[in-house]
């Protein structure tokens, strides 16, 4: 998969927003910021990530109310 350059920084970013939340072995089987943090924080933010693959095809749907059923 070849990204482009400018989107290095999304990538690095997301996985350590996953990585520090997901529960690990070395701690006991708590997320790395659950042990900073003493405390679980919320996932709500989780769940708003989108649920797609890094780098996979999508398609935006774009709604605008002069559009016609078969304008691109």
């Amino acid at each position: 998969m070849s990204v482009p350059k400018n989107y290095w920084g999304e990538v690095v970013l997301t996985a350590t927003y996953l990585i520090n939340r997901l529960p690990t072995r070395i701690l006991n089987d708590i997320s790395p910021i659950e042990s900073l943090l003493s405390f679980l924080p919320s996932c709500s933010l989780l769940t708003s990530l989108p649920s797609r693959v890094f780098g996979c095809v999508v398609f935006v749907h774009s709604h605008h109310p002069n559009c016609g059923k078969l304008d691109p």
